[in-house]
């Protein structure tokens, strides 16, 4: 039979459930497992294309940067024009020059890398998950199963590891540790060129948390009340530094 079925306009794949465990990523094992994992998913996805063209990011990250760079600056002026400014416009406010010019790095490193010639090679494109959180991969016999392909997307593979890594090492102080952990595990099964690394760099450079929580704050694309928005920004602010060392280390010791 068919591999979908559309139900009321929706498409649908029916698979066999795992039954595995969440990987841990507090767990060296669990990351070795899953890093693995993906370069293998990533390496047999090699070659394939697609007609749907939502899907297919490969060559457009940098436009893109350029676009949330505008939104931050409309939000900033949403924020001013607030007459009866409350602590998350204030904390907004007292951070996002910073955060702006966060990006502007983030498109300087890619546009100075060899962004666009590594988007015409075929070794350097994969089906990305591009959501790569702790309950999307399932540990069984030592093996990595992905899950939930709901944000999949045609795109270099480096993007892939930005977001693995970026969701591993938020919650442990951007522990560099964990991004060689990944790295090196996967580069054995599928090779990292120096070229990938230093756009890896300026994708990792993106300060996606801080876009992420304004734009669903200043569009109201979540139904969050006030405190939670406001205890994620302060979470989001305060790993500054952790995020600024771990950038400089992996441009120092990795690149």
């Amino acid at each position: 039979g068919d591999i979908y079925t559309i139900y009321k306009g929706e498409m649908y794949c029916l698979m066999e459930l795992i039954d595995g465990r969440e990987c841990q990523f507090s767990n060296p094992l669990d990351l070795k497992i899953s890093s693995i994992g993906l370069a293998e998913m990533h390496k047999a996805s090699k070659g394939f294309t697609t007609n749907f063209n939502k899907k297919v990011l490969n060559g457009k990250v940098i436009e893109k940067f350029k676009i949330k760079k505008e939104e931050m600056n409309f939000f900033k002026e949403i924020a001013n024009i607030h007459q009866n400014k409350n602590e998350f416009d204030n904390l907004f406010l007292s951070q996002v020059d910073y955060y702006i010019d966060e990006i502007s790095k983030s498109i300087n490193i890619l546009e100075n890398s060899c962004y666009y010639d590594i988007c015409k090679e075929d070794d350097k494109i994969a089906i990305c998950h591009h959501d790569l959180a702790y309950h999307n991969i399932l540990i069984k016999e030592n093996k990595a199963y992905f899950i939930d392909f709901d944000y999949a997307i045609l795109d270099l593979k480096v993007n892939d590891l930005c977001n693995f890594i970026t969701k591993v090492i938020k919650n442990f102080a951007f522990d560099i540790n964990k991004a060689n952990i990944i790295l090196s595990n996967y580069s054995n099964i599928y090779n990292i060129t120096h070229e990938e690394l230093e756009v890896l760099y300026g994708l990792l450079s993106f300060p996606y948390d801080f876009y992420n929580i304004s734009k669903n704050y200043y569009t109201k694309r979540k139904d969050w009340n006030e405190e939670v928005f406001l205890n994620r920004l302060i979470k989001k602010c305060g790993y500054k530094e952790d995020r600024e060392e771990f950038l400089n280390k992996f441009k120092n010791n990795i690149l």
